[in-house]
Protein backbone atom coordinates (compact mmCIF):
# COMPACT_ATOMS: atom_id res chain seq x y z
CA UNK A 1 0.00 0.00 0.00
CA UNK A 2 2.99 2.09 1.06
CA UNK A 3 5.21 1.79 -2.65
CA UNK A 4 1.73 2.15 -4.30
CA UNK A 5 1.01 5.83 -2.80
CA UNK A 6 5.35 6.36 -3.53
CA UNK A 7 4.22 5.42 -7.23
CA UNK A 8 1.42 7.81 -7.66
CA UNK A 9 2.59 10.50 -5.81
CA UNK A 10 6.21 10.33 -8.15
CA UNK A 11 3.46 10.37 -10.96
CA UNK A 12 1.58 13.32 -10.16
CA UNK A 13 5.04 15.25 -9.36
CA UNK A 14 6.51 13.80 -12.72
CA UNK A 15 3.09 15.84 -14.67
CA UNK A 16 3.20 18.71 -12.68
CA UNK A 17 6.72 19.65 -14.05
CA UNK A 18 5.62 19.56 -17.35
CA UNK A 19 2.87 21.37 -17.04
CA UNK A 20 5.59 23.94 -15.75
CA UNK A 21 8.39 23.21 -18.16
CA UNK A 22 5.70 24.02 -21.37
CA UNK A 23 4.01 27.08 -19.76
CA UNK A 24 7.76 28.51 -19.59
CA UNK A 25 8.49 27.18 -22.77
CA UNK A 26 5.75 28.82 -24.50
CA UNK A 27 6.55 32.14 -23.12
CA UNK A 28 10.12 31.45 -23.61
CA UNK A 29 9.77 30.78 -27.52
CA UNK A 30 7.20 34.07 -27.62
CA UNK A 31 10.18 36.51 -26.09
CA UNK A 32 12.65 35.18 -27.90
CA UNK A 33 10.69 35.18 -31.59
CA UNK A 34 8.89 38.54 -30.69
CA UNK A 35 10.91 40.51 -33.02
CA UNK A 36 10.66 38.15 -36.21
CA UNK A 37 6.39 36.79 -35.27
CA UNK A 38 4.37 38.87 -37.94
CA UNK A 39 2.31 39.79 -34.69
CA UNK A 40 4.44 41.63 -32.86
CA UNK A 41 4.61 45.68 -33.21
CA UNK A 42 7.54 46.22 -35.01
CA UNK A 43 8.30 49.00 -37.15
CA UNK A 44 6.80 48.52 -40.54
CA UNK A 45 6.02 44.92 -39.60
CA UNK A 46 1.81 44.19 -39.45
CA UNK A 47 0.12 42.21 -37.33
CA UNK A 48 -0.98 38.66 -38.65
CA UNK A 49 -4.22 37.34 -39.30
CA UNK A 50 -5.59 35.27 -36.15
CA UNK A 51 -4.84 31.75 -36.40
CA UNK A 52 -7.63 29.42 -34.33
CA UNK A 53 -5.49 26.37 -34.55
CA UNK A 54 -3.12 27.97 -31.99
CA UNK A 55 -4.45 26.74 -28.59
CA UNK A 56 -5.43 30.19 -26.42
CA UNK A 57 -2.61 31.19 -23.92
CA UNK A 58 -4.56 30.80 -20.28
CA UNK A 59 -2.23 33.61 -19.00
CA UNK A 60 -0.30 36.44 -20.18
CA UNK A 61 2.74 37.29 -18.72
CA UNK A 62 2.29 40.55 -16.54
CA UNK A 63 5.45 42.21 -17.53
CA UNK A 64 4.72 42.06 -21.13
CA UNK A 65 3.98 45.57 -22.63
CA UNK A 66 0.24 45.66 -22.80
CA UNK A 67 0.67 45.99 -26.70
CA UNK A 68 2.35 42.79 -27.16
CA UNK A 69 -0.02 41.18 -24.74
CA UNK A 70 -2.73 42.50 -27.93
CA UNK A 71 -0.17 41.01 -30.23
CA UNK A 72 -0.07 37.72 -28.71
CA UNK A 73 -3.67 37.27 -28.13
CA UNK A 74 -4.27 38.43 -31.61
CA UNK A 75 -2.31 35.62 -33.05
CA UNK A 76 -4.24 32.67 -31.15
CA UNK A 77 -7.87 33.82 -32.36
CA UNK A 78 -8.24 35.75 -29.17
CA UNK A 79 -11.72 37.17 -29.56
CA UNK A 80 -13.44 38.04 -26.57
CA UNK A 81 -13.84 39.63 -23.03
CA UNK A 82 -9.89 38.91 -22.65
CA UNK A 83 -9.14 40.93 -25.65
CA UNK A 84 -11.80 43.65 -24.64
CA UNK A 85 -9.48 44.18 -21.42
CA UNK A 86 -6.36 44.18 -22.82
CA UNK A 87 -7.52 46.86 -25.42
CA UNK A 88 -8.38 48.95 -22.94
CA UNK A 89 -5.43 49.20 -21.86
CA UNK A 90 -3.39 50.71 -24.44
CA UNK A 91 -2.57 54.36 -25.42
CA UNK A 92 -4.29 55.95 -27.92
CA UNK A 93 -1.11 55.69 -30.24
CA UNK A 94 -0.70 51.99 -29.84
CA UNK A 95 -4.49 51.56 -30.73
CA UNK A 96 -4.18 53.59 -33.86
CA UNK A 97 -1.40 51.60 -34.99
CA UNK A 98 -3.68 47.83 -34.14
CA UNK A 99 -6.36 50.04 -36.24
CA UNK A 100 -4.25 50.28 -39.00
CA UNK A 101 -3.34 46.26 -38.91
CA UNK A 102 -6.80 45.45 -38.20
CA UNK A 103 -7.77 46.98 -41.54
CA UNK A 104 -6.10 43.96 -43.39
CA UNK A 105 -7.65 41.41 -41.38
CA UNK A 106 -10.28 39.55 -42.30
CA UNK A 107 -13.40 41.59 -42.63
CA UNK A 108 -11.32 44.26 -42.27
CA UNK A 109 -13.34 47.83 -41.21
CA UNK A 110 -16.45 45.66 -40.70
CA UNK A 111 -14.29 42.79 -38.81
CA UNK A 112 -14.81 42.43 -35.08
CA UNK A 113 -11.55 43.51 -34.00
CA UNK A 114 -12.07 46.63 -35.69
CA UNK A 115 -15.02 47.87 -33.77
CA UNK A 116 -13.91 46.94 -30.64
CA UNK A 117 -10.73 48.46 -31.04
CA UNK A 118 -12.43 51.76 -32.37
CA UNK A 119 -14.16 51.27 -29.39
CA UNK A 120 -11.21 51.35 -26.94
CA UNK A 121 -10.15 54.45 -28.92
CA UNK A 122 -13.10 56.09 -28.17
CA UNK A 123 -12.85 55.70 -24.58
CA UNK A 124 -8.92 57.19 -24.47
CA UNK A 125 -9.13 59.54 -27.12
CA UNK A 126 -12.48 60.31 -28.60
CA UNK A 127 -11.81 63.47 -30.78
CA UNK A 128 -9.13 60.76 -32.17
CA UNK A 129 -11.46 58.13 -32.82
CA UNK A 130 -14.14 60.33 -34.93
CA UNK A 131 -11.38 61.81 -36.96
CA UNK A 132 -10.81 58.12 -37.74
CA UNK A 133 -13.99 57.24 -38.28
CA UNK A 134 -15.15 60.76 -40.57
CA UNK A 135 -12.26 60.23 -42.39
CA UNK A 136 -13.54 56.67 -44.01
CA UNK A 137 -16.33 56.30 -47.01
CA UNK A 138 -20.02 56.21 -45.78
CA UNK A 139 -21.21 52.41 -45.19
CA UNK A 140 -23.65 50.90 -42.57
CA UNK A 141 -20.85 49.81 -40.26
CA UNK A 142 -18.85 53.29 -40.27
CA UNK A 143 -22.57 54.37 -38.57
CA UNK A 144 -22.22 51.43 -36.45
CA UNK A 145 -19.29 52.39 -35.22
CA UNK A 146 -19.37 56.26 -35.00
CA UNK A 147 -23.23 55.62 -33.14
CA UNK A 148 -20.65 53.10 -30.64
CA UNK A 149 -17.97 55.68 -30.15
CA UNK A 150 -20.68 58.77 -29.55
CA UNK A 151 -21.93 56.80 -26.54
CA UNK A 152 -18.53 56.31 -25.30
CA UNK A 153 -18.00 59.70 -25.71
CA UNK A 154 -21.31 60.76 -24.16
CA UNK A 155 -20.36 58.87 -20.95
CA UNK A 156 -17.83 60.69 -20.16
CA UNK A 157 -18.89 64.16 -21.48
CA UNK A 158 -21.70 64.38 -23.18
CA UNK A 159 -21.73 68.29 -23.71
CA UNK A 160 -18.82 67.65 -25.63
CA UNK A 161 -20.13 64.94 -27.86
CA UNK A 162 -23.50 66.74 -28.66
CA UNK A 163 -20.90 69.52 -30.04
CA UNK A 164 -18.90 67.43 -31.97
CA UNK A 165 -22.71 66.04 -33.48
CA UNK A 166 -23.92 69.23 -34.34
CA UNK A 167 -20.50 70.24 -35.56
CA UNK A 168 -19.53 66.79 -37.81
CA UNK A 169 -23.06 64.72 -38.06
CA UNK A 170 -26.29 66.87 -37.89
CA UNK A 171 -26.74 66.65 -41.62
CA UNK A 172 -26.83 62.82 -41.60
CA UNK A 173 -31.06 63.12 -40.95
CA UNK A 174 -31.77 59.17 -41.45
CA UNK A 175 -28.84 57.96 -39.16
CA UNK A 176 -28.99 58.74 -35.48
CA UNK A 177 -25.27 58.57 -35.20
CA UNK A 178 -25.58 57.52 -31.48
CA UNK A 179 -28.10 60.94 -30.76
CA UNK A 180 -30.21 58.84 -28.45
CA UNK A 181 -27.64 58.29 -26.25
CA UNK A 182 -26.30 61.70 -26.29
CA UNK A 183 -29.20 63.57 -25.54
CA UNK A 184 -30.08 61.29 -22.85
CA UNK A 185 -26.24 61.18 -20.91
CA UNK A 186 -26.82 65.37 -21.94
CA UNK A 187 -30.11 65.03 -19.98
CA UNK A 188 -29.15 63.38 -17.19
CA UNK A 189 -26.19 66.32 -16.63
CA UNK A 190 -28.18 69.45 -17.78
CA UNK A 191 -31.66 69.09 -18.58
CA UNK A 192 -32.38 72.38 -20.35
CA UNK A 193 -29.59 72.18 -22.93
CA UNK A 194 -31.05 68.69 -23.89
CA UNK A 195 -34.29 69.99 -23.70
CA UNK A 196 -33.03 73.40 -26.10
CA UNK A 197 -31.89 70.04 -28.52
CA UNK A 198 -35.65 68.31 -28.27
CA UNK A 199 -37.26 71.64 -28.69
CA UNK A 200 -35.10 71.92 -31.64
CA UNK A 201 -35.59 68.75 -33.33
CA UNK A 202 -39.20 68.24 -32.82
CA UNK A 203 -39.75 71.82 -34.43
CA UNK A 204 -37.91 70.42 -37.69
CA UNK A 205 -40.16 67.21 -37.78
CA UNK A 206 -43.20 69.69 -37.50
CA UNK A 207 -41.69 71.77 -40.35
CA UNK A 208 -41.39 68.46 -42.49
CA UNK A 209 -37.80 67.47 -41.86
CA UNK A 210 -36.84 64.39 -40.07
CA UNK A 211 -33.92 63.22 -37.74
CA UNK A 212 -33.77 59.89 -36.39
CA UNK A 213 -32.92 59.20 -32.81
CA UNK A 214 -34.43 62.37 -30.79
CA UNK A 215 -37.28 60.32 -29.98
CA UNK A 216 -35.61 57.82 -28.51
CA UNK A 217 -33.15 60.12 -26.35
CA UNK A 218 -36.09 61.76 -24.97
CA UNK A 219 -37.75 57.81 -23.81
CA UNK A 220 -34.68 56.82 -22.66
CA UNK A 221 -34.26 59.97 -20.16
CA UNK A 222 -37.50 59.80 -19.52
CA UNK A 223 -36.87 56.08 -18.65
CA UNK A 224 -33.92 56.34 -16.59
CA UNK A 225 -34.87 59.49 -14.82
CA UNK A 226 -38.25 57.65 -13.78
CA UNK A 227 -36.92 55.54 -11.54
CA UNK A 228 -36.32 57.52 -8.62
CA UNK A 229 -38.76 59.86 -7.13
CA UNK A 230 -36.23 63.27 -7.18
CA UNK A 231 -35.46 62.30 -10.77
CA UNK A 232 -38.62 62.18 -12.28
CA UNK A 233 -39.98 65.42 -10.53
CA UNK A 234 -37.10 67.27 -11.85
CA UNK A 235 -38.03 65.92 -15.18
CA UNK A 236 -41.38 66.99 -14.79
CA UNK A 237 -41.15 70.00 -13.77
CA UNK A 238 -39.02 70.90 -17.09
CA UNK A 239 -41.35 69.00 -19.17
CA UNK A 240 -44.56 71.59 -17.34
CA UNK A 241 -42.97 74.35 -18.75
CA UNK A 242 -45.14 76.12 -21.57
CA UNK A 243 -42.31 76.19 -23.83
CA UNK A 244 -41.85 72.09 -23.68
CA UNK A 245 -45.48 71.71 -24.31
CA UNK A 246 -45.93 70.37 -27.61
CA UNK A 247 -47.42 66.85 -27.69
CA UNK A 248 -44.30 65.11 -29.23
CA UNK A 249 -41.93 66.36 -26.16
CA UNK A 250 -44.95 65.13 -23.88
CA UNK A 251 -45.97 61.65 -25.44
CA UNK A 252 -42.11 60.66 -25.67
CA UNK A 253 -40.94 62.27 -22.15
CA UNK A 254 -43.71 62.22 -19.95
CA UNK A 255 -45.29 58.89 -20.68
CA UNK A 256 -41.24 57.09 -20.39
CA UNK A 257 -41.38 58.71 -17.05
CA UNK A 258 -44.09 56.39 -15.78
CA UNK A 259 -43.37 53.39 -18.40
CA UNK A 260 -41.26 51.64 -15.83
CA UNK A 261 -42.43 51.32 -12.02
CA UNK A 262 -43.33 48.28 -10.13
CA UNK A 263 -47.34 49.81 -9.74
CA UNK A 264 -48.16 46.50 -7.84
CA UNK A 265 -46.97 48.31 -5.08
CA UNK A 266 -49.73 50.10 -3.81
CA UNK A 267 -47.52 52.65 -2.67
CA UNK A 268 -45.72 52.83 -5.84
CA UNK A 269 -49.35 53.28 -7.55
CA UNK A 270 -50.71 55.75 -5.86
CA UNK A 271 -47.20 58.45 -6.00
CA UNK A 272 -47.25 58.42 -9.40
CA UNK A 273 -51.27 58.61 -9.46
CA UNK A 274 -50.50 61.75 -7.43
CA UNK A 275 -49.33 63.48 -10.09
CA UNK A 276 -52.74 63.80 -11.86
CA UNK A 277 -53.52 66.20 -9.13
CA UNK A 278 -50.75 68.74 -9.56
CA UNK A 279 -50.70 72.22 -10.41
CA UNK A 280 -50.52 72.72 -14.32
CA UNK A 281 -51.05 69.05 -15.45
CA UNK A 282 -53.47 69.40 -18.09
CA UNK A 283 -56.47 66.44 -19.27
CA UNK A 284 -53.67 65.61 -21.83
CA UNK A 285 -50.82 65.23 -19.65
CA UNK A 286 -52.97 62.94 -17.54
CA UNK A 287 -53.85 60.89 -20.40
CA UNK A 288 -50.62 60.30 -21.13
CA UNK A 289 -49.19 59.90 -17.29
CA UNK A 290 -52.30 56.82 -17.30
CA UNK A 291 -51.18 55.43 -20.57
CA UNK A 292 -47.78 54.93 -19.13
CA UNK A 293 -48.53 53.12 -16.17
CA UNK A 294 -51.03 51.33 -17.91
CA UNK A 295 -48.53 49.83 -20.77
CA UNK A 296 -46.57 48.22 -17.76
CA UNK A 297 -49.37 47.25 -15.68
CA UNK A 298 -51.09 45.53 -18.81
CA UNK A 299 -47.91 43.54 -19.15
CA UNK A 300 -47.17 42.37 -15.60
CA UNK A 301 -50.38 42.20 -14.54
CA UNK A 302 -54.00 40.79 -14.79
CA UNK A 303 -55.08 42.17 -18.27
CA UNK A 304 -58.87 42.33 -17.74
CA UNK A 305 -58.27 43.65 -14.43
CA UNK A 306 -55.89 46.38 -15.41
CA UNK A 307 -58.43 47.69 -18.48
CA UNK A 308 -61.07 47.43 -15.79
CA UNK A 309 -58.78 50.37 -13.81
CA UNK A 310 -57.28 51.82 -16.72
CA UNK A 311 -61.15 52.73 -18.26
CA UNK A 312 -62.79 53.81 -14.67
CA UNK A 313 -59.81 56.30 -14.03
CA UNK A 314 -59.44 57.07 -17.53
CA UNK A 315 -63.08 58.79 -17.72
CA UNK A 316 -62.52 60.12 -14.58
CA UNK A 317 -60.05 62.40 -15.38
CA UNK A 318 -62.15 63.39 -18.43
CA UNK A 319 -60.27 61.18 -21.54
CA UNK A 320 -62.46 60.92 -24.59
CA UNK A 321 -63.21 57.40 -25.28
CA UNK A 322 -62.17 56.90 -28.54
CA UNK A 323 -58.39 57.91 -26.38
CA UNK A 324 -58.74 55.89 -23.83
CA UNK A 325 -60.06 52.50 -25.77
CA UNK A 326 -57.02 53.24 -28.36
CA UNK A 327 -54.58 53.19 -25.82
CA UNK A 328 -55.96 50.55 -24.20
CA UNK A 329 -56.05 48.37 -27.35
CA UNK A 330 -52.84 49.57 -28.46
CA UNK A 331 -51.16 47.76 -25.31
CA UNK A 332 -53.64 45.06 -24.33
CA UNK A 333 -53.53 43.36 -27.92
CA UNK A 334 -49.67 43.34 -27.51
CA UNK A 335 -50.14 41.02 -24.49
CA UNK A 336 -53.15 39.27 -25.78
CA UNK A 337 -54.48 39.76 -29.16
CA UNK A 338 -57.46 37.16 -28.41
CA UNK A 339 -58.64 38.67 -24.76
CA UNK A 340 -58.37 42.06 -26.55
CA UNK A 341 -60.65 40.82 -29.58
CA UNK A 342 -63.25 39.37 -27.58
CA UNK A 343 -63.22 42.67 -24.92
CA UNK A 344 -63.63 45.03 -28.69
CA UNK A 345 -66.89 42.28 -29.68
CA UNK A 346 -68.53 43.39 -26.40
CA UNK A 347 -68.31 47.12 -26.95
CA UNK A 348 -71.23 48.75 -28.64
CA UNK A 349 -70.12 49.88 -32.10
CA UNK A 350 -69.37 53.45 -33.18
CA UNK A 351 -66.97 56.03 -33.90
CA UNK A 352 -65.36 56.04 -30.92
CA UNK A 353 -63.55 52.87 -31.47
CA UNK A 354 -62.23 53.55 -35.23
CA UNK A 355 -58.51 54.38 -33.31
CA UNK A 356 -59.10 50.92 -31.15
CA UNK A 357 -59.71 48.89 -34.06
CA UNK A 358 -57.61 50.38 -36.38
CA UNK A 359 -54.66 49.81 -33.83
CA UNK A 360 -56.23 46.12 -33.54
CA UNK A 361 -56.63 44.88 -36.88
CA UNK A 362 -52.89 45.90 -37.32
CA UNK A 363 -52.16 43.33 -34.73
CA UNK A 364 -53.79 41.07 -36.20
CA UNK A 365 -52.67 41.19 -39.93
CA UNK A 366 -49.94 38.71 -40.11
CA UNK A 367 -51.62 36.08 -37.86
CA UNK A 368 -54.98 35.51 -38.98
CA UNK A 369 -55.58 38.09 -42.27
CA UNK A 370 -58.94 37.46 -42.33
CA UNK A 371 -60.11 38.49 -39.03
CA UNK A 372 -58.19 41.45 -39.82
CA UNK A 373 -60.28 42.12 -43.01
CA UNK A 374 -63.26 41.43 -40.92
CA UNK A 375 -62.41 43.94 -38.56
CA UNK A 376 -61.00 46.65 -40.66
CA UNK A 377 -64.60 47.11 -42.43
CA UNK A 378 -65.86 47.75 -38.89
CA UNK A 379 -64.14 51.01 -39.50
CA UNK A 380 -66.69 53.78 -39.41
CA UNK A 381 -64.53 56.48 -40.58
CA UNK A 382 -63.66 56.50 -44.45
CA UNK A 383 -59.96 57.75 -44.94
CA UNK A 384 -59.15 55.97 -41.87
CA UNK A 385 -60.23 52.67 -42.62
CA UNK A 386 -59.20 53.22 -46.01
CA UNK A 387 -55.82 53.66 -44.87
CA UNK A 388 -55.98 50.72 -42.29
CA UNK A 389 -56.98 48.26 -45.34
CA UNK A 390 -53.67 49.13 -47.50
CA UNK A 391 -51.74 48.84 -43.45
CA UNK A 392 -53.46 45.52 -43.61
CA UNK A 393 -52.75 44.12 -46.63
CA UNK A 394 -49.17 45.03 -46.44
CA UNK A 395 -48.41 43.25 -43.16
CA UNK A 396 -50.27 40.11 -44.26
CA UNK A 397 -48.38 39.99 -47.30
CA UNK A 398 -45.18 39.06 -45.67
CA UNK A 399 -46.56 35.97 -44.18
CA UNK A 400 -49.22 35.05 -46.86
CA UNK A 401 -49.35 33.87 -50.79
CA UNK A 402 -50.45 36.19 -53.49
CA UNK A 403 -53.61 33.59 -53.83
CA UNK A 404 -54.10 33.45 -50.16
CA UNK A 405 -54.32 37.56 -49.92
CA UNK A 406 -56.73 37.53 -52.92
CA UNK A 407 -58.82 34.82 -51.48
CA UNK A 408 -58.91 36.44 -48.35
CA UNK A 409 -60.16 39.90 -49.55
CA UNK A 410 -62.47 38.26 -51.86
CA UNK A 411 -64.28 36.66 -48.86
CA UNK A 412 -63.97 39.38 -46.50
CA UNK A 413 -67.03 41.97 -45.49
CA UNK A 414 -65.45 44.98 -47.34
CA UNK A 415 -67.91 46.50 -49.29
CA UNK A 416 -66.87 46.46 -53.57
CA UNK A 417 -66.39 50.00 -53.24
CA UNK A 418 -63.78 49.37 -50.44
CA UNK A 419 -62.15 47.12 -52.12
CA UNK A 420 -61.81 48.60 -55.46
CA UNK A 421 -60.04 51.57 -53.64
CA UNK A 422 -57.74 49.25 -51.80
CA UNK A 423 -57.06 47.49 -55.30
CA UNK A 424 -56.29 50.60 -56.67
CA UNK A 425 -53.72 51.75 -54.24
CA UNK A 426 -52.13 48.64 -54.17
CA UNK A 427 -48.20 48.43 -55.41
CA UNK A 428 -47.36 45.73 -57.96
CA UNK A 429 -46.67 42.37 -55.96
CA UNK A 430 -43.07 41.90 -55.59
Amino acid sequence: MKGCFFFCWRVIRRGMRLVVISLVAVAAGYWLGRHSIPGSFSAGVELAAPNSEKPMPSALPKEMQPKHRVALLLQHGGAGPQMTVELYGLSADELKEVLKSAESWPGGRDGYFYGEAIKALAFVDPESAMAELLKQPSSHMRSVHISEAMAQWAKRDPAAAWRKWQASLAGYDRSAHGLDGILMELGRKDLPLAFTAFRSFAEKDRAGGLQNGWRQGLQQLGTVMGRKPETRTALMFELLKPENSSGDLLWNGMQALFRDGNYADPQVLSEALDWLDQPGITGEMKGIILSGILSIRIRKEDPATTAAWYLTLADQVGLPAHESNYQLTMNWARKDLNACGEWLNQQEPGPHLDRAIDQFSMAAAARDVDAAFAWSAKITDEPLRLRNLGLVWSKAKVVHSRQEMWQALADSPISPADRQKLEAQLPPWD
